[in-house]
């Protein structure tokens, strides 16, 4: 019950089912909310001068764009499910498997909006004054005045609860281990994979607004796999990971178009050795680990973005290694 928007209901409700052993399938069904922030309620006000280019009138020119807070804002509202399944066969030891699909919609997001914006000038008119977006645009006279009397004297900029956000997708995770003793070898052996298909991410600020599908661009590749593989002998282990992602594309707008191709997959590998010990009878460890092992670059993705600050928008892709091949030596001891 908040004070602000009333009460809200959030429920989440589960199911497994066991139809032998060796599987276990699961199911949840839930409601989840996402309260406004204090920020996206109480921010308080700012004033900048815009341009602007009215469809209503014609006109162009600048007005002041006052930002605030908007204390009318409701809950955003997700519906997840979820369904998957568990699978540890008696018949392979140490074995397991389990893959899970997802599907999460949300309805009324909250989605920072200015009038000013060629977008919402255009959902207005294309609405014939009737879209929430126009309150965002304070003019002197009634929308069905379209004379130059009626240009726009000020803009506003707040959120509301227009947005929708869309994504589904499958978790897969492996693992496995096993003794090299059958092997006349000393040691263990750990295998781990986690693997992820996201193929639909896609949302919108606004009803009319461009869907925008961020899968499969820079942020989100559509594949992403992490494979881990360790081995331990008495004190001694080394640990091994890999890190993929897929091809992704340069920028999620349906409204922008690179003339270079789309930019290729990335993998990077890390590697861990540690070695346990003691001295005057205490345990100790060192360790040395290697990130980027083979010094992998980062993806060159220049920003659509552009300010008065150069170097504030990085040409590379944010989740790519962005420093390169480095060492880290650790040396723990416990008293």
């Amino acid at each position: 019950n908040y004070s602000s928007s009333g009460v809200v209901w959030s429920w989440k409700a589960g199911l497994n089912y066991e139809p032998f052993d060796d599987l276990r399938i699961r199911y949840t069904e839930s409601r989840d909310i996402r309260a406004p922030t204090l920020n996206d309620l109480y921010s308080g006000q700012t004033i900048q001068q815009v341009a602007f280019v009215d469809p209503h009138t014609g006109r162009s020119g600048t007005a002041s764009l006052i930002g605030t807070g908007n204390k009318s804002l409701v809950p955003e509202i997700a519906r997840t499910t979820t369904i998957g399944a568990v699978y540890r066969p008696s018949w392979f030891p140490r074995f397991g498997l389990s893959v899970d699909y997802y599907n999460i919609n949300i309805a009324n997001g909250i989605s920072t909006l200015t009038g000013n914006q060629a977008a919402s000038l255009a959902e207005c008119e294309n609405s014939g004054g009737t879209s929430p977006l126009c309150a965002l645009i304070v003019r002197p006279l009634p929308f069905s005045d379209h004379s130059a009397a009626n240009v726009p004297t000020s803009f506003l900029s707040t959120s509301l609860n227009v947005a929708s956000q869309f994504t589904h997708g499958i978790d897969v995770e492996a693992s496995y281990n096993f003794s090299l003793s059958q092997l006349s070898l000393p040691g263990n052996v750990n295998l781990r994979l986690l693997y992820t298909y996201q193929p639909v991410n896609k949302s919108r600020s606004f009803p009319s607004s461009p869907v925008v599908n961020a899968a499969g661009a820079v942020g989100l590749a559509v594949h992403r796999a992490t494979l881990l593989a360790g081995y331990t002998a008495g004190p001694f282990s080394v640990n091994w990971q890999t890190r993929y992602s897929s091809p992704i594309k340069q920028n999620a707008s349906p409204l922008l178009f690179y003339a270079n191709p789309d930019l290729p997959s990335y993998m990077i590998h890390d590697a861990n050795v540690a070695y346990r010990f003691k001295v005057a009878g205490h345990d100790l460890q060192a360790s040395v680990a290697v990130s980027n092992l083979f010094d992998k670059q980062p993806r060159i993705s220049p920003s659509t973005a552009f300010t008065a600050s150069p170097g504030t928008n990085p040409a590379l892709v944010g989740e790519d290694d962005l420093v390169g091949r480095y060492y880290t030596f650790t040396l723990r001891a416990q008293y």
